[in-house]
């Protein structure tokens, strides 16, 4: 299929719809925001996506921009799987009620300039030593990063590495310390 935009935002549509997406190989646009996408994905459907979870984004090569806003996610999600889309520039998680940390292959996301992680209510409960957050692997042509109201609470450093940054936000979250010049 040659389609290479593709909205299905504010519907009901729910995991079944991620065998027909992993057909999309062409997509460079996905807006599935404010959909039911529950729990650990599972594509059941094809033998070819047995045993992966949301893995199956990840084989959209082509994905410039997904937006994954509102989709109620309210399970682990194997963000493993977008480590391979290699040529997305834009991913918002933007009130997905996803928890956990981002993968180290997250690197791999040498195209990426904007990522929203806004509500995403990143996991760290169970790391409560952690004094710093590292977001510089290899994000130095980022230009937008916005991690409002993630219920950070610790110190955050290591951003003297992301050159390009032109609009960051902070807000709602419980940060201290010195915040590097940028």
């Amino acid at each position: 299929m040659k389609l290479e935009v593709l909205d299905l935002s504010v519907n009901f549509f729910n995991n079944t719809i991620l065998s027909f997406l992993a057909l999309l190989s062409n997509l460079k646009l996905l807006n599935i925001k404010s959909n039911r996408l529950e729990g650990a994905i599972h594509i059941k459907d094809s033998e070819i996506w047995k045993s992966y979870s949301c893995k199956v984004l990840g084989h959209l090569t082509s994905l410039k921009r997904l937006v994954l806003y509102k989709c109620e996610i309210n399970g682990s999600l194997a963000l493993q799987g977008f480590c391979g889309m290699t040529n997305l520039q834009e991913l918002d998680f933007t009130n997905s009620n996803l928890k956990g940390g981002l993968p180290n292959c997250f690197s791999n996301l040498t195209s990426l300039r904007k990522l929203d992680l806004i509500s995403y209510n990143i996991a760290l409960h169970s790391l409560k030593s952690l004094e710093t957050l590292a977001l510089s692997f290899n994000i130095s042509a980022l230009q937008r990063l916005h991690l409002y109201s993630n219920n950070f609470s610790r110190n955050i450093s290591a951003l003297e590495s992301i050159t390009s940054l032109e609009r960051f936000s902070l807000s709602s979250n419980q940060f201290f310390g010195n915040i590097l010049a940028l």
